[in-house]
C-alpha cells in the first residue's frame, strides 16, 4: 500500500515538473516557432515556419541558387533545418562543427536533415506561388505545441489595418544607412501594420493580389535580408510568411507577405479519410469514363 502511495505521489511530481518545463518553454519560444534554413557549406539562407510534424514551410526562393549565372533549384541534400532554438549562432562560421567535421552534442539536439521537399507545382517565379514544403523526421518538433496554428479567415480583408508580428532571424535597418543594417542570430520579433493592397502599387506588377500581403513597420525598424520565409502572425495564428521587399530596407518601402489563403490545401496534409474519398472520386471517374465509350 506504501509503494503504491509513493508511487502515486512520485507521478504527480513528475507530472507537476512537466508542466513547469512546459510553461517554461511556452514563455520563452514566440509563437508560431520559427525555423532556421541552412544550405551549402552551413551558411543561413532563410526562415521558415513547422505546420505539422515533420513539416516546414518556407519561401520556394529560398532552395534556388545561382550557378553559372542561372537559377537553379537545390536538392534535399543540400538543406537542412536548425529548430526549437531562439539562437544559432552556434550554427554560425563552422562553430558547431567539432574538428572531425561532426556536430556538436550542443547543436545536433536541433540539427533535422531535409528528407525531400515539394514546390509549389505552379511557382513560375520568384514571387508567384512561392512556397515549398520540406519533409524531416515525422518526430520533429517533440512538442506539438509548436506546430503552428493557420488563420481560417482570409486576412486579406478581415485582417486590414491590424498589426502583425513576424518572428525571424536576419538584418533588420531603422532604414538610415547600410552601416545602421545589423544582423541578428537570436530571434527577433518586429511589428507590421497589415494595410490594403493599393499601398503596394510602388512594387508594380509582382504584388499579387491573390496571394500577397501589404504591410509597413510600426515602429523605426524594419525587416532586411534574411527575413524570407518567416512566419507573419496575427491574434497569435500564422496568416504568411515574408516574401520579399526593397532592396534599401527603407522605413517608407513596404514589405511583401505571402498570404496563405489559397495554399492551405498545399500546406496541410490530407487526412486518410480525405485520401480514400479522392481516390475513390479518381475510380468511379475512370469507370464513368470507360462505359461512356459504349
Amino acid at each position: 500500500m506504501e509503494q503504491l502511495k509513493l508511487g502515486g505521489v512520485l507521478i504527480l511530481v513528475l507530472g507537476l515538473l512537466e508542466f513547469v518545463r512546459l510553461e517554461a518553454v511556452s514563455k520563452l519560444n514566440p509563437y508560431p516557432p520559427v525555423v532556421a534554413i541552412y544550405g551549402p557549406r552551413n551558411k543561413f539562407v532563410c526562415n521558415g515556419v513547422i505546420v505539422d510534424k515533420g513539416r516546414v514551410l518556407v519561401a520556394a526562393d529560398c532552395l534556388t541558387f545561382v550557378r553559372n549565372d542561372s537559377e537553379v533549384l537545390g536538392a534535399s541534400e543540400d538543406f537542412h533545418v536548425v529548430m526549437e532554438t531562439h539562437n544559432i549562432d552556434l550554427f554560425e562560421k563552422g562553430k558547431a562543427m567539432s574538428g572531425h567535421g561532426k556536430y556538436v552534442d550542443t547543436a545536433l539536439d536541433h540539427y533535422v536533415s531535409v528528407e525531400s521537399f515539394t514546390v509549389h507545382p505552379n511557382a513560375t517565379g520568384p514571387y508567384a506561388y512561392d512556397v515549398a514544403m520540406l519533409e524531416v523526421t515525422e518526430d520533429r518538433p517533440f512538442d506539438r505545441s509548436a506546430i503552428a496554428e493557420i488563420v481560417e479567415e482570409d486576412v486579406r480583408t478581415s485582417g486590414l489595418n491590424s498589426v502583425v508580428q513576424i518572428y525571424g532571424w536576419g538584418t533588420l535597418s531603422t532604414g538610415e544607412s547600410n552601416e545602421d543594417k545589423q544582423e541578428y542570430f537570436k530571434t527577433r520579433v518586429v511589428e507590421m501594420y497589415l494595410v490594403p493592397a493599393k499601398n503596394c502599387s510602388v512594387v508594380g506588377d509582382v504584388f499579387l493580389l491573390d496571394q500577397h500581403l501589404c504591410m509597413f513597420p510600426v515602429n523605426n525598424v524594419t525587416i532586411c535580408a534574411g527575413f524570407s520565409g518567416a512566419p507573419i502572425v496575427l491574434n497569435g495564428k500564422l496568416i504568411g510568411i515574408v516574401a520579399f521587399g526593397d532592396e534599401s530596407c527603407d522605413l517608407t518601402s513596404p514589405v511583401i507577405g505571402t498570404s496563405l489563403e489559397i495554399f492551405k490545401e498545399f500546406i496541410l496534409p490530407k487526412s486518410w479519410f480525405s485520401q480514400i474519398i479522392e481516390h475513390m472520386k479518381i475510380f468511379f471517374g475512370s469507370i464513368a469514363s470507360f462505359f461512356s465509350f459504349f
